[in-house]
């Protein structure tokens, strides 16, 4: 299967009797049937089947006329293996108006993309809005990228969670993969209360997640976050019960990614706050597309960074 552009293949192959190759509605897009003593070892069979997946990543664009123009394009135009992709936030600049066309044509070319398409909020269409922009930005997001996955056919993705306190928030599963995404902005902090709150029902909510699809269910084995801000003391309500957690409760088994915008240059930290299975990526964005190939089972219990690969594609 292709997500996006799929074609069902017919028919079906045997191998010494044991499986047969049939289309299947799940996430891999086919399935191995197994037949006889194959049955025996076919929960780790599909185990690996579903290990791996790729994503494309924009972030901080578009930020002039000129990279408005051409983000229809590239989106059109993102490599045939992504099998979808996320936007980290910040559709524009800070300085500019928090207008609805902003948000519009940003919107209208991101729907180019041949494959579902998620979207987190940045600062700038938000808390860096202009002084009195803040809260109709807020709005013009909500109005514009709320569940903005659903102008595609994305049931191949499975069940798209909502977090019930945050609708901005999302996370799915897909081949072995916990994917997140969260309000974390950066830009000045307008109330410390919100903020705060914010921050702890981001962290409240992934650790539900992680409890439920990584530990008790283990249809999981890896998680990646997606954030738009790069982590500063400002957002400690989040990272530091995160942290505890990965460490005290996860034991560093699991490999963890926070993927971010904000920066606008390419970085790796790891360990990401001192846990060796936690790692923390700034994606270039502008006009740089990152591709990520998620493979939770090489992470072999001590190198996450085999979990997680990338290749940078320029435009």
């Amino acid at each position: 299967q292709n997500p996006g552009r799929a074609i069902w293949a017919s028919g079906s192959v045997s191998m010494d009797g044991m499986y047969h190759l049939v289309p299947n509605s799940e996430s891999t897009g086919i399935e191995l049937r197994p037949q006889g003593s194959a049955a025996a070892i076919w929960s780790s069979l599909v185990g690996i089947i579903r290990s791996g997946s790729t994503f494309c990543v924009v972030a901080d664009v578009p930020y002039n006329d000129v990279e408005s123009l051409e983000l229809p394009s590239r989106m059109q135009k993102l490599p045939q293996d992504c099998e979808f992709a996320v936007h980290l936030g910040d559709i524009k600049n800070g300085p500019s108006p928090c207008v609805d066309s902003v948000y519009e044509v940003t919107k209208q070319s991101l729907w180019k993309s041949p494959i579902p398409t998620f979207i987190i909020m940045g600062d700038n269409e938000w808390n860096d809005c202009p002084s009195g922009q803040r809260n109709q930005g807020l709005g013009l997001w909500k109005k514009h990228f709320t569940n903005f996955e659903s102008y595609w056919n994305h049931d191949y993705l499975g069940t798209i969670h909502r977090d019930p306190n945050r609708q901005e928030n999302f996370g799915f599963v897909y081949k072995s993969t916990l994917f997140v995404g969260l309000n974390i902005v950066g830009g000045e902090v307008i109330d410390r209360g919100e903020w705060n709150t914010r921050l702890t029902q981001n962290v409240n909510w992934v650790q539900n997640l992680i409890r439920t699809h990584v530990v008790q269910t283990q249809i999981a084995k890896g998680v990646i976050l997606f954030g738009h801000a790069e982590p500063r003391s400002d957002h400690n309500n989040f990272f530091l019960p995160l942290e505890a957690f990965i460490r005290d409760e996860l034991k560093n088994q699991i490999p963890v990614m926070y993927l971010h915008g904000d920066g606008h240059w390419w970085k790796v930290v790891h360990p990401f706050y001192g846990q060796s299975s936690f790692l923390g990526v700034m994606a270039e964005g502008r006009r740089t597309t990152l591709k990520v190939n998620a493979d939770p089972l090489n992470f072999g219990g001590n190198n996450v960074r085999q979990a997680y690969t990338f290749e940078h594609i320029r435009w």
